[in-house]
């Protein structure tokens, strides 16, 4: 999904805010009217990939820095990222 955030309201703390919301809203499948409407509100399965995707980025970010996934400290095996990919959806 496209458009403003809420980081812009933490620019002042750091530069390293995340600045995309990873929703998907299809227009096809009727989504469109969701977004900043009465009652808004997003699909459970868009809701569980949002989770997912930033689960990974922050993982991954932390994986970056020093004593991130693999450096000291950390529980996962040196070269290899603890990412789990798992979303269950009832």
């Amino acid at each position: 999904m496209s458009g403003g955030t809420d980081s812009k309201h933490y620019r002042h703390l750091t530069n390293a805010t995340l600045r995309f919301c990873p929703y998907s809203q299809s227009a096809a499948q009727g989504d469109a009217h969701r977004v900043h409407g009465t009652n808004e509100r997003l699909s459970v399965d868009d809701f569980g990939r949002a989770l997912c995707t930033y689960r990974v980025g922050l993982r991954l970010a932390g994986a970056a820095r020093p004593g991130g996934a693999g450096g000291k400290g950390s529980h996962a095996p040196a070269g290899r990222l603890p990412v789990q990919l798992r979303v269950e959806v009832e």
